[in-house]
């Protein structure tokens, strides 16, 4: 066995591994080591809330790391990603009307590691109609 998997393990938490070898006469080999950080966990699923026709509030929930998330990023409908800040909500405005968004989420630690994404969907209304015009009056 060349490999194993590791179960159990809390985000954002570093870890030390190390590997030996042994032959049949049992002649045991020095240790190669190796350090690794797991990830902060992915946020809650992106809901959205207060939706307009251009415009809505996105939230999630807390992801966990064992040395604290320092922030959030987000992108719409797989943009470019948003600045990290430590809110739990965004305002989004500038959408259009009747239009469809896909909102990802990814949390950072302080090491500058993002953890995995978390991806909720949302359309805003159509827009009100004109005024109806009436016309042929008799």
């Amino acid at each position: 066995m060349l490999s194993v998997a590791l179960t159990g393990l809390n985000y954002g938490t570093t870890y030390n591994v190390g590997v030996r070898a042994q032959d049949n006469p049992g002649n045991i080999s020095a240790t190669a080591t190796v350090s690794f950080t797991t990830l902060p966990s992915a946020p809650g699923t992106p809901t959205a809330s207060n939706i307009a026709g251009t415009s809505a509030t996105v939230s999630w929930s807390a992801a966990t790391d064992a040395n604290g998330v320092t922030g959030y990023s987000y992108q719409i409908n797989g943009g470019a990603w948003s600045a990290s800040s430590d809110v739990l909500s965004v305002n989004l405005t500038g959408l259009g009307y009747g239009g469809s968004y896909t909102i990802t989420v990814r949390a950072e630690d302080a090491a500058g590691n993002s953890g995995p994404t978390a991806s909720g969907t949302f359309t805003t209304p159509p827009s009100t109609p004109g005024v109806p015009a009436v016309s042929n009056i008799k």
